[in-house]
């Protein structure tokens, strides 16, 4: 994936899920503010800046809500950066309007009235480095106008407190602006930074994958294949891109435990007895071995992969008689799209199956072998799963 998409795809999740905090507290901090200047203004102007803010809020909620809704299906830049611009109209709109709020509500002469909305408008900056800053054009965007209106009215009021006041609110800016880009590089290195270790842990795998298949009769597209129906199956399921993209290379290593399995069973082109199959269900084992103990993510759910998928959901596979739901998921996502391509594809002890009499043959499967919930979305997925094939015959 590109780490430019990947970096915007990142700041941009962290920005939408401090929304609601970011939104409320403005919603709270307006209520305040109304409320305690609700005897020293007219009325009318406490209702102008509640309506202003009530609109900017409901837009910025509705950028939100549709940004959660469709976040699963964003794949292109072009798509990030029109959130991110949505995102920065509305955080220059409620910049605006809290700063417009600090010149309407300037009529009381008691200067602690004054300097009370001056210091409302220096927290919100204030705490919109943790909160905004995620992404720097949306964090200035807030900051500029909101503190720039507010130190150009000081200066416009006669008397030296306003121009020090002027002075120190524009000293502010620039100190915001400092902290907030410092926020921003640093959090853009540690993606950078995390992604390049991610990259080499999946090329790891990737390759570690492989390196199991040379001493199969298998083809070395069998894991491309069953890896990609995985991710599909795992994204129907509602899983997120972590999780998906995790799949997609952990499932790869289901049997790397068969590089512990002698050659004349392995290879064994005929049926195994029942003591050749006792030893060739020992890669799961094997496979366990060869992964637990990791402090990797990705590496774990390998290990998870490679010691469950040959469980059946009615309790009657391999190494641990696991029933249902105390398959983990991985596992069983896993088991329907290996069983898949080993019966669609060519092995020197038997022909292709049809797609379509492997489909029956996992649909008759259904809460035998299979999770019948899988089940029904294998199925559902199943032309894009087609698609892939062609291409990867």
């Amino acid at each position: 994936m590109n780490i430019d998409f990947k970096v915007q795809q990142i700041t941009l999740d962290k920005l939408f899920k401090m929304s609601p905090i970011t939104i409320g507290g403005s919603f709270v901090m307006m209520m305040i503010v109304g409320f305690l200047f609700y005897n020293i203004v007219p009325i009318y102007v406490i209702l102008l800046g509640l309506f202003m803010h009530v609109i900017v809020l409901i837009y910025r909620t509705a950028i939100c809500k549709s940004y959660s809704k469709n976040k699963s299906k964003i794949t292109d830049l072009i798509t990030l950066k029109k959130y991110k611009k949505y995102y920065v109209i509305g955080t220059f709109l409620s910049g605006i309007v809290w700063g417009l709020s600090v010149v309407l509500l300037f009529f009381e002469d008691s200067i602690e009235y004054q300097f009370f909305l001056y210091t409302v408008v220096v927290g919100l900056a204030g705490a919109s480095v943790v909160t905004l800053s995620a992404v720097f054009q949306v964090y200035i965007s807030f900051i500029v106008p909101m503190l720039g209106i507010s130190a150009t009215y000081a200066f416009m009021q006669e008397g030296d407190i306003y121009t020090a006041t002027g002075v120190f609110i524009t000293g502010l800016i620039i100190f915001f602006y400092i902290s907030g880009r410092s926020y921003y590089r640093n959090l853009v290195d540690s993606i950078v930074d995390k992604e390049s270790v991610l990259n080499t842990q999946h090329e790891v795998v990737s390759r570690l994958s492989k390196a199991g298949e040379y001493r199969d009769n298998e083809t070395g597209m069998h894991i491309t294949r069953m890896s990609y129906s995985c991710s599909l199956l795992a994204k129907e399921c509602g899983y997120g891109e972590d999780f998906v993209t995790s799949i997609l290379y952990a499932s790869g290593m289901h049997d790397i435990g068969k590089i512990g399995i002698p050659d004349n069973i392995l290879l064994k082109p005929g049926k195994l007895d029942a003591n050749e199959r006792a030893i060739m269900q020992e890669h799961v084992n094997i496979g366990k071995k060869i992964l637990e103990n990791s402090n990797s993510k990705l590496i774990k759910l390998s290990e998870s992969i490679a010691y469950t998928h040959h469980e059946k959901y009615d309790g009657t596979g391999y190494p641990n008689a696991l029933k249902a739901l105390a398959i983990p998921i991985e596992g069983r996502i896993t088991a329907i799209c290996d069983v898949f391509d080993a019966l669609v594809s060519k092995r020197p002890y038997k022909k292709a199956w049809t797609h379509q009499d492997a489909i029956d043959y996992i649909t008759e499967e259904s809460s035998k072998h299979f999770d019948p919930d899988l089940v029904k979305k294998f199925v559902l997925i199943y032309p894009e799963i087609k698609t892939f094939y062609d291409k990867h015959a």
